[in-house]
């Protein structure tokens, strides 16, 4: 049984989806894990979605059901690109209060930050899990604490928390892992931004909703040109 089945106390459809829908809006928006069964995903610098120390790449068809259940929030603090704390809530627990957290981190020792003090960056995290195409089976924890990931978590979330109005069985996004990019002036280098493609819809068992069919326009039927008058030319008798 899945972790959503689970929540749900093994039945297919959200009881109050009212409720369900904002209790996830606004853990979203207060932007984690402690553990996960399975690798960290992450948007390399270069612009492909990669997992693992070893950083293989996910295949760019394949599509991944992502847990809305398992989404996070927090706050976690770096230090000379190492994570040195972390402090994460799951959704329905008590939020994360940034002033009631560790405050003295250091300074960063190293690159452009260097003698500056180390802070906390908010963090949000969900896990997912290939459904279809060549990483099929794969389970990964994606952690975003960049402003363009948690960006897109944000907004995915936000979808989520409409579809469960409208549809409290089928409201388990199916995602493909896209990106984009903008050059930032201050670096004045190209930035990856992470864009995470909603393709479908299924339920806590793996079952996928049918896709909604649009009404095809019937075409006119080909209108005939009417024939042109030709004027007739007069003979004299």
């Amino acid at each position: 049984m899945s972790a959503v089945a689970t929540f749900l106390g093994g039945g297919n459809a959200l009881t109050k989806p009212g409720e369900f829908a904002n209790a996830l809006s606004q853990h979203a928006r207060s932007a984690a894990p402690a553990s996960v069964n399975g690798s960290f995903l992450k948007l390399h610098t270069e612009g492909f979605w990669c997992y693992g120390k070893a950083e293989d790449r996910t295949d760019s068809e394949s599509v991944f059901a992502l847990n809305p259940m398992s989404l996070m929030v927090g706050y976690a603090a770096w230090r000379d690109n190492q994570k040195v704390e972390e402090h994460m809530a799951a959704l329905g627990a008590e939020p994360v209060v940034l002033e009631n957290l560790p405050q003295d981190l250091g300074e960063h020792t190293k690159g452009d930050r260097a003698g500056q003090k180390v802070k906390y960056d908010p963090q949000m995290s969900v896990s997912i899990q290939g459904i279809e195409g060549a990483d099929t089976g794969l389970k990964l924890m994606y952690n975003a604490s960049s402003h363009g990931g948690r960006t897109a978590l944000a907004g995915l979330m936000d979808e989520v928390g409409k579809r469960v109005e409208e549809d409290p069985v089928f409201f388990i996004p199916l995602i493909k892992l896209e990106t984009d990019s903008y050059y930032n002036k201050n670096y004045k280098r190209t930035v990856q931004t992470p864009v995470l493609e909603v393709v479908g819809w299924g339920d806590v068992n793996g079952n996928k909703a049918a896709p909604v069919k649009t009404r095809k326009r019937a075409e006119r039927p080909p209108v005939d040109e009417a024939p042109k008058r030709t004027r007739r030319r007069r003979v004299a008798a």
